[in-house]
């Protein structure tokens, strides 16, 4: 059954175990401009997207966009989809409950982020003849497969891609990689990005380091920073101190944050370039580098949304999720869907 235009309003669930019933009648939005997927939703529709806090304001505007043309563009006649957004990471196993319960146990539910996919098992057991989708894959764990059609993308290769990237464009610098919790990405996005930076096999040098939030990334630069004004370089051989006969050595603890970052500032070779997810700690940090013109590599959302200068860019990136959502409420698996890498000025500023 070809999926109607009408597409429920989104709603955002401010809470967790809140009941939706009342939204049942929500107003619908009308568009016909893409062709749309192939479901049969006998017992209801429902999409779950990424919790609201899990992605920066640009990358949950524009995922928002992906997946209403792809829902909403199709031959009128059946049901249509309603769209739960949770407003944040907590609430979202009860949201996929509340989608689960919503479709009568016998519907389509499909979710789109990784942290959907990690708490569709629970709920699934609880509703085993729900028919379910997940953007990006794999088949979550006690999901059974012939009940469950996904739409991936190759995130280890994304991740590689931009790590070599990275790696080239830093010369004689390091590689700093913000992993702040994008809830598109998985651990192989992370992975290959460490792969893509110091090789296969592991590489050798102090060239990477990896943050979870904008105020490591923030306080570690500042860091480096302190260490070079007091004639210590990261990564490197510690030099005299300015203005001094060459026999004394800095304390570069003083002025400098306690606990491990400082090791991590000293280790690390001098960074040249910041790798950024589309998380909202990427929004905070970008604010930062763009300042300091710190050269980066971004999802293109983030560019689009002028977070940083053009000139600052290596490469951005951009994945087509909606080709993966259109793959997985078709009912088909698709292997990978595409991303797009564009090289900016700044790969060639080294």
């Amino acid at each position: 059954m070809l999926v109607s235009a009408a597409l429920a309003a989104l709603l955002v669930l401010a809470g967790c175990a809140e009941d939706v019933d009342d939204a049942a009648g929500a107003a619908s939005s009308e568009s016909s401009t893409t062709t749309g997927p192939q479901v049969a939703p006998s017992g209801g529709a429902i999409l779950v997207l990424p919790p609201a806090d899990v992605l920066s304001g640009p990358a949950r505007a524009d995922l928002r966009a992906l997946v209403e043309s792809t829902v909403a563009g199709s031959e009128d006649g059946a049901g249509g989809w309603e769209l739960l957004e949770p407003a944040t990471a907590a609430s979202l196993a009860d949201t996929v409950e509340i989608a689960m319960r919503r479709t009568g146990g016998d519907g389509t539910v499909c979710v789109v982020g990784t942290r959907g996919r990690a708490v569709l098992g629970p709920s699934f057991a609880r509703y085993p003849a729900t028919r379910t989708c997940v953007v990006p894959g794999p088949v979550p764990a006690g999901v059974a497969e012939e009940r469950v059609a996904v739409g991936d993308v190759d995130l280890s290769r994304l991740g590689r891609e931009l790590g070599v990237a990275a790696r080239a464009a830093a010369a004689d610098g390091a590689v700093l990689l913000l992993d702040g919790g994008d809830g598109m990405l998985d651990v192989r996005w992370r992975r290959g990005v460490e792969e893509g930076v110091l090789g296969a096999a592991g590489g050798s040098g102090p060239t990477l380091g990896v943050v979870t939030t904008a105020a490591e990334a923030v306080a570690l630069l500042d860091a480096q920073a302190a260490l070079i004004a007091e004639g210590i370089v990261p990564g490197g051989l510690v030099t005299a101190e300015p203005g001094g006969d060459g026999s004394t050595i800095p304390d570069a603890r003083d002025g400098l944050p306690p606990g491990d970052l400082l090791p991590t500032a000293r280790g690390l070779l001098p960074v040249a370039v910041v790798v950024l997810d589309a998380g909202p700690e990427s929004s905070t940090l970008a604010t930062v580098l763009a300042e300091r013109d710190i050269p980066v590599i971004l999802p293109t959302v983030l560019l689009d949304a002028g977070a940083v200068g053009p000139d600052q860019v290596v490469l951005h990136w951009r994945v087509r999720w909606d080709d993966a959502l259109v793959a997985a409420l078709d009912g088909r698996t698709a292997a990978e869907a595409p991303f797009v890498l564009v090289p900016g000025p700044a790969s060639a500023r080294r």
